[in-house]
């Protein structure tokens, strides 16, 4: 299992190199500047470029940037906050995001596993019903437009909830953000939920347990729900993913500053070591939750730990 993990660390480093360079290059080709500033002549254009090195050799830029990275090097702002450094930058944001996708990850996959298998014991009865109309309508609505909606009902109508996210109540403000992006979580956890518990449930095993006389609970929680929890932990990577790099729009709505509303402002500006930076934030996150899940994999089902081992 340590030599997969190691294997796995490996690509997880590769992946963030070809990363870089690929956002690098991506940029290159982009036109216009940093610098882009009407209030600049083109003298004062060539200077600021020449301070930060951009009238340099591409080739060159990209190399000295990679050594940098290396050592945990981001560079710096060129004209959001001009000369703060961008790792600065991220590690007051980072945290706003993280918290607010993670709240919204643990309640829509405990929502949906919940309503999942309610739905799969109680098959084709009103709970079953309710719950998978529920999820279709969390699947169907955009998390901006359930934002929306949350804001103008809950927040603006009803006043339960605070509309802009604080530093000061950063629990209570999150509600709002959180709902709004755990609704899609829950409907699809809720779904693959269902289906695994069913066929779980119509299982040779499962009936032998049943035959023995076990209680309905016990089959569930200590035979059904365990086989089920694989499937779901096979879609809580790209589920964590979506909501980090998903959250852009619903930071916006909230007023949330977090990541994405970071990476949106340096989108606008054109500020090269930001947008490659959050990049490379979203990539790490998205391979360390890959490596999580296989690791999760062995501790849930140990036939698949032994045979990760002896592969």
């Amino acid at each position: 299992m340590s030599r997969y993990i190691g294997k796995r660390l490996l690509s997880a480093v590769v992946t963030l190199f070809v990363v870089a360079v690929v956002m690098f290059c991506l940029l290159e080709f982009l036109p216009g500047s940093p610098f882009n500033s009407e209030k600049l002549d083109p003298v004062q254009k060539q200077l600021m470029a020449a301070k930060y090195g951009l009238d340099q050799p591409a080739i060159s830029r990209l190399g000295t940037y990679l050594v940098n990275l290396v050592q945990g090097d981001f560079g710096v702002s060129y004209n959001i906050i001009p000369d703060m450094d961008v790792s600065q930058m991220l590690t007051t944001r980072l945290p706003v995001t993280i918290r607010i996708g993670l709240q919204a990850l643990v309640l829509g996959v405990v929502v949906g596993l919940v309503l999942g298998i309610l739905s799969a014991v109680r098959r084709r009865g009103w709970i079953d019903n309710v719950s998978t109309f529920l999820a279709v309508l969390a699947f169907s609505i955009p998390s901006y437009v359930l934002a929306l909606v949350l804001v103008y009902v809950v927040g603006f109508e009803l006043k339960w909830l605070p509309i802009r996210y604080s530093a000061d109540n950063p629990f209570e403000s999150s509600i709002l953000p959180t709902v709004s992006l755990a609704a899609y979580v829950m409907a699809v956890t809720a779904r693959y939920a269902r289906s695994e518990m069913l066929d779980c449930l119509e299982s040779d095993y499962i009936l032998l347990a049943r035959a023995k006389g076990l209680p309905q609970a016990q089959v569930i929680t200590s035979h059904a729900l365990r086989n089920t929890m694989v499937s779901i932990i096979t879609v809580l990577s790209p589920l964590l993913v979506g909501l980090i790099t998903g959250s852009v729009v619903v930071e916006q709505i909230f007023g949330a500053p977090g990541l994405g509303q970071l990476l949106l402002t340096a989108i606008n500006n054109t500020d090269y070591n930001i947008i490659i930076a959050i990049s490379l934030v979203y990539s790490l996150v998205y391979v360390g939750s890959m490596l999580l899940v296989d690791v999760l994999y062995g501790v849930i089902d140990p036939r698949i730990r032994l045979a990760g081992s002896s592969s």
